[in-house]
């Protein structure tokens, strides 16, 4: 017992002696005059510490001012601050626990030109390297290891600048729980990279305000919630060789995870970028605002992940909002099912509402692309069903639909991939069924706006008497040839609609209450004008113009519309007038007026906006007739004004005359023959009534039967 008691005094003199040794300045200042010789020695390069700080009894190591040159005695290191409170009675577990650990105020080169070349740390790699075991595996496997425990970790103010990568954290540390949960918590940390595109290098910047995680990560039960997160980078248009500036971030994400399931929820998540470019409806008041180089989107959304498998990731997203203020955009809501793998994402029942508009898709899949296996991006949707209000796009794409609030119910399904979308069962109805589409449609070389082509063939359109002018009414634009539209009655179409670059052109034939009209035009926004052609067979040309005593019309024509708003003002100025500018040159096969036929019949005009005039010239063979006409008003056009009428004669020809000869010989045949037909026809009722009085005379005598005489005096 006195031995044993011996040695624990000893001991803890001992001990009791080295905490006074080690607190002491002059043993320090050795250790530390000793350890950066060591380790100079052993990296082979100027390595400093101007102090150092130990503490026995609080087990504390602290370094100051640290300083560490490269092979080419640049700074490499350098640091304020380390300090580490160990658990020395550990070591002898060969366990290395940390109670709390903290580095302030480092700054870090790392250097590495390219991938030839060694980094300039290598050195210190190489120099900690452990040599290559000779023991055999058995050896091995018995040798003891060095276990690592942190309980505590703390960074501030920290610089690692690799080649154009700087980054800057502000504070952030760690901190584990009492049983597995971890905390950790970052403040202010910044990524940026300034250089030029070569090498495929991308100047960028990244920050993030602040981040904390709560939770066990290898139970996958935690949660994360970090503010204020922003990346801006530059991107190159190859198109035109212009740096475009672009910036996205999220003001809050919260992350959850919770054994295999996942959640996020994004709030003010920020898209925005710039090409220093003037918007491309700059200066074009009828184009809208979307410009995929100037956007400015903000957007809300939670997406939750249902499942993670190897090969397959299922999910939905919902509570999503997206708005651009300039532009346009405003999705009020999206949401969808999903699932994952390497080749698709399978979408249904998806939802989406841009304000008033509502569309429902039953399904959806993207084709996701792959190089090796030469698969294309594609996709295809179920049917889509919903209500549309054109006035929800109007800013975006068309600010002509601006007070379009008419309803349309439509149905239709799509497919496409990068350079091509097509329409199939395209059905579009109002609320009250007087305006009835069927159609299908195809957009072509979405990629070259020099080849787009835009086609859509309607199967059946059928409009009611109203729609057309109700349509027309959503629409803020001078309302012309209304009460001829109204006249039409109901119509049916056929036909299609195709746009080529800018160039738009309409074909198909049009069955209305008033008769038939085919037609075929263009609208031409280069040249600014409308060419096109139209003929019918029997139109009711009187009814539709409101013009007494004029019947069907069999007819064609060819017409010019000038719509130039430019020209259109510049005429303005000079007159008063309201009628388009245009010309069309007409023929009429067949027109009935007054109950005559008129043939042979061709007509001109030209309008300047404010007077229409034109002539019309009847052909015959005897003589012609011709007259000049003008108007000022389409709704009065009985108050059309004619002019120089005049007839020509021709001189009559033998042939003509042998043909009338001819003509009044037939008509001459003719009489007599109607003549005998006649007469032939009068002999037969009397013979069929001869007939009849015998068989009576003959059934009275069969009978018995004598009629009764009378005297009468």
């Amino acid at each position: 017992m006195k031995t044993t008691g011996g040695i624990a005094v000893g001991a803890v003199v001992l001990l009791g002696g080295a905490t006074l040794l080690l607190n002491t300045e002059s043993v320090q200042n050795k250790i530390l005059k000793k350890a950066v010789e060591l380790l100079s020695q052993k990296l082979e390069t100027h390595v400093e510490i101007d102090s150092i700080s130990i503490s026995a009894l609080t087990q504390e190591i602290s370094l100051y001012g640290i300083e560490i040159e490269d092979r080419e005695e640049r700074e490499m290191l350098k640091v304020g601050k380390i300090s580490v409170n160990l658990e020395l009675i550990r070591l002898l577990q060969h366990k290395i626990v940390i109670e709390k650990a903290e580095i302030a105020h480092a700054k870090a080169l790392l250097l590495k030109p390219s991938k030839e070349e060694p980094a300039n740390y290598q050195f210190v790699i190489d120099a900690f390297k452990k040599p290559k075991d000779q023991k055999s595996p058995a050896e091995q496997a018995k040798k003891s290891k060095m276990d690592l425990d942190i309980s505590a970790l703390a960074l501030k103010d920290i610089h690692v600048k690799h080649n154009e990568l700087d980054i800057f954290l502000g504070e952030a540390t760690y901190n584990k729980g009492w049983i597995a949960d971890q905390t950790i918590e970052v403040d202010s940390i910044t990524l940026a990279c300034d250089t030029t595109f070569k090498a495929g290098l991308k100047p960028y910047s990244a920050s993030l305000g602040h981040l904390r995680l709560d939770g066990d990560l290898k139970e996958l039960v935690f949660k994360v919630d970090a503010y204020n997160l922003a990346y801006q980078w530059k991107s190159l248009w190859k198109k035109r060789n212009i740096m475009v500036d672009n910036q996205a971030g999220i003001g809050h994400l919260t992350v959850q995870a919770n054994r295999g399931r996942y959640s996020a929820t994004v709030k003010q998540a920020h898209y925005k970028n710039d090409n220093h470019l003037p918007r491309k409806n700059a200066g074009r008041p009828k184009r809208g605002f979307f410009d995929a180089k100037h956007l400015d989107v903000i957007a809300d959304f939670h997406v939750v992940l249902d499942s993670i498998g190897k090969e397959r990731i299922t999910g939905h997203l919902n509570e999503f909002q997206a708005k651009d203020s300039v532009t346009g955009i405003d999705i009020r809501n999206l949401q969808t099912k999903f699932a994952y793998t390497k080749e698709r994402i399978s979408l249904r029942d998806i939802t989406v509402q841009q304000k008033s508009t509502v569309l429902n898709v039953s399904s959806g899949e993207i084709v996701l692309p792959d190089k090796k296996e030469g698969r294309e991006f594609s996709y295809a949707t179920g049917l889509i069903t919903g209500k549309a209000y054109l006035k929800d796009i109007s800013r975006t794409f068309a600010p002509v639909l601006k007070n379009f609030s008419l309803p349309l119910n439509l149905s239709l399904t799509m497919k496409g991939t990068p350079n091509t979308i097509s329409f199939r069962n395209i059905k579009v109805n109002t609320n009250d069924n007087k305006l009835q589409l069927a159609a299908t449609g195809n957009i072509t070389n979405l990629k070259d706006k020099y080849k787009l082509l835009v086609k859509f063939d309607v199967s059946r359109m059928h409009a009611k008497p109203g729609i057309a002018e109700k349509i027309i009414n959503q629409f803020a634009t001078k309302r012309m040839m209304i009460k001829q539209l109204n006249n039409l009655g109901d119509i049916n179409y056929t036909g299609s609609f195709s746009v080529i670059y800018k160039k738009e052109i309409f074909g198909g034939q049009l069955q209305t209450d008033a008769g038939g009209l085919n037609f075929d035009f263009a609208i031409d926004n280069v040249r600014k004008d409308i060419v096109g052609k139209v003929s019918t067979k029997d139109l009711k040309l009187g009814k539709v113009m409101g013009i007494k005593n004029l019947g069907a019309l069999a007819a064609s024509a060819d017409f010019n519309v000038d719509i130039s708003k430019q020209r259109k003002q510049e005429m303005r100025k000079q007159t008063s007038g309201k009628l388009p500018i245009c010309s069309f040159n007409a023929t009429v096969e067949d027109c009935v007026y007054m109950g005559l036929h008129v043939r042979n019949l061709t007509a001109n005009l030209k309008s300047d906006g404010a007077i229409a005039t034109g002539d019309v010239y009847q052909s015959g063979k005897i003589r012609d007739l011709f007259f000049s006409y003008s108007f000022t008003n389409t709704d009065e056009m009985h108050k059309m004004r004619v002019t120089k009428p005049g007839i020509k004669f021709h001189k009559i020809s033998d042939e003509f005359k042998a043909q009338k000869a001819e003509r009044k010989m037939q008509k001459q045949l003719e009489k007599e023959d109607k003549k005998a037909q006649k007469k032939a026809a009068k002999q037969l009722k009397k013979q069929q009534k001869e007939e009849e009085k015998a068989q009576k005379k003959q059934k009275e005598e069969q009978t018995g039967k004598k009629k009764k005489k009378f005297l009468i005096f």
